[in-house]
């Protein structure tokens, strides 16, 4: 980024975290307002953001508004940052996909969960969630595969992990051959040796629901036997920098595979889930098919800005944990009072 770049985006952010600051942005869309499957429509443009009719006096300045349509321009044009971008624009969701900026209109329709933030705290840099009006509190927790290489569990367990989420194999990406985790079953011995809880995961490469089935199945005998306490969970994602074999299923593909996959987990007794992060979810699922499975989502904000009703957090993967070198993704999981 050039010098005069970088000064234009500090300008820019300054300006907006001042008004925000104050009190003054204000950022109302109309109804009827255009899908945004196009971030760089025209909606909003007669519309500002900015300052009331006089700021208060010494603020600097005396005009201040700004249309929302420049605002977005600005924001595309910086690649601002989406938490940043989710202060001034509550009531959508904002992410990015393929280098575009996207702003989701929140659907009425979905549940919503009632998780309140100021409830959200943070010790040695962990959060932790406690509301005992409603008897939701929060599990520590970490999700491993072969990355992690050789772990000392015990020594996870003392450091205040709870729970793990283990990646127990995955479906290559070109050939489609279903393969384990390399440490999946070292893992889970240990896991359970350290009296953690356990929950599964499988990445998935699937172009259709036979092949998600196929993957249920293959998850069911791999952890047959082992006291599974948490869900399993699908995990479906893109492969960056390579074209592979589920690069270009569309939406409707993409959810009847998750459906496909959850549906065989329940029905052999363990608790389904899904794990994406909120673009994914919004971008490349029919979030309207998928209410009645819990939701994992990956969102490396201070507090998660997800609207829907979720259960489990991904909020680092550049956690420190003892007992593991490098680094390790850290999780949050929202439980009821009784587990």
């Amino acid at each position: 980024m050039t010098g005069v770049r970088r000064l234009c985006l500090l300008i820019i952010v300054g300006v907006l975290m001042l008004m925000v600051g104050q009190g003054w942005l204000i950022a109302h869309w109309p109804p009827g307002s255009p899908p945004e499957a196009d971030p760089a429509a025209g909606a909003g443009a007669g519309e500002t953001v900015g300052l009331p009719a006089a700021p208060p006096a010494g603020a600097g300045l005396e005009e201040g508004y700004i249309s929302v349509a420049e605002l977005k321009k600005y924001a595309q044009k910086f690649y601002l940052n989406t938490e940043f971008l989710n202060l001034l624009f509550p009531d959508k969701i904002v992410y990015k996909r393929a280098g575009m900026i996207y702003y989701a209109d929140i659907d009425p329709a979905l549940a919503k969960h009632d998780y309140d933030w100021a409830r959200l705290s943070r010790s040695a840099a962990r959060p932790a969630y406690a509301d005992e009006d409603a008897g939701i509190r929060s599990m520590f927790g970490i999700d491993v595969s072969f990355y992690q290489e050789d772990i000392d569990w015990d020594a996870v367990a003392a450091d205040g992990v709870e729970f793990v989420m283990i990646r127990v194999g995955y479906r290559g990406y070109g050939a489609g051959v279903l393969a384990r985790d390399d440490r999946f079953d070292e893992y889970i011995a240990g896991a359970a040796g350290a009296g953690l809880n356990i929950g599964i995961y499988y990445f998935s490469q699937a172009i259709d629901a036979a092949e998600a089935t196929e993957e249920a199945e293959y998850v069911l005998e791999a952890i047959a036997g082992h006291n599974v306490t948490f869900p399993v969970v699908y995990d479906f994602e893109e492969i960056a920098g390579v074209n592979s074999r589920a690069a270009h299923l569309s939406k409707t593909q993409v959810t009847e595979n998750a459906t496909a996959f959850c549906e065989r987990i329940a029905a052999a007794g363990y608790t389904p889930m899904i794990y994406a992060n909120p673009g994914w979810f919004i971008h490349e699922m029919e979030m309207s098919q998928l209410e009645k499975y819990d939701k994992w989502i990956a969102q490396y904000y201070d507090a998660p800005f997800f609207p829907y009703k979720f259960t489990l957090w991904q909020y680092s993967d550049s956690g420190k944990i003892a007992g593991i070198r490098g680094n390790v993704d850290l999780n949050l999981a929202f439980v009821s009072e009784e587990k």
